[in-house]
């Protein structure tokens, strides 16, 4: 069942290209680098970063996923507002991320894009993580959630990286991506 899923998956991905990327010609950065654009899709991957690190981190450990995070990252009037129990506690605006080159831009839209791609992957999969009565199919799929793990988390950690070097201090929730993903990649390794 899981194999299915992924297939349809794949198939609606490909085929909802969004009309910023169809018939673009390689030098005409502009529709994908737009500080609106940048904006939403730096918040778009801050907020699937919080959803996905509990989920990976409780499939990894096999414990309980921990309660809804008090972090969220809100898009609004230009800027992202990260807040922690409605607090602010940074602030990325349009004019921070359109003062970057192009390609910076263009790496930021590209990371964001892949992290959307493979979160939906891995929405529709984890679901199924343990829901066969033969372990051979159980270990298939977690084999199949560890690399799709592994994946988003070289995306999400290289964003984050990204972020945080420009001089923005990501909250703890965001942060432990980074611990979540290196104990992925070493289970990746054996």
């Amino acid at each position: 069942m899981p194999i299915r899923i992924i297939l349809i998956v794949l198939i609606l991905i490909g085929n909802n290209v969004p009309s910023a990327f169809a018939n673009t010609p390689a030098h005409s950065t502009v529709l994908i680098t737009d500080p609106v654009t940048i904006i939403a899709a730096v918040a778009g991957a801050l907020t699937v970063m919080g959803k996905v690190a509990k989920q990976i981190e409780a499939w990894f450990t096999g414990k309980p996923e921990k309660p809804s995070s008090p972090v969220t990252a809100e898009q609004q009037s230009g800027s992202i507002l990260v807040k922690e129990n409605g607090q602010i506690i940074e602030t990325i605006t349009s004019d921070e991320l359109n003062s970057l080159d192009q390609r910076s831009k263009m790496l930021i839209r590209a990371l964001s894009k892949s992290i959307d791609n493979t979160y939906v992957i891995w929405a529709a999969v984890y679901p199924y993580r343990n829901d066969s009565s033969d372990p051979i199919v159980n270990a298939k799929t977690n084999k199949q959630l560890n690399e799709i793990a592994n994946n988003m988390c070289s995306d999400l950690t290289r964003l984050l990286d990204y972020i945080e070097g420009l001089g923005k201090k990501m909250p703890t929730d965001y942060t432990s991506v980074h611990r979540v993903c290196e104990e992925v990649a070493s289970r990746q390794g054996s």
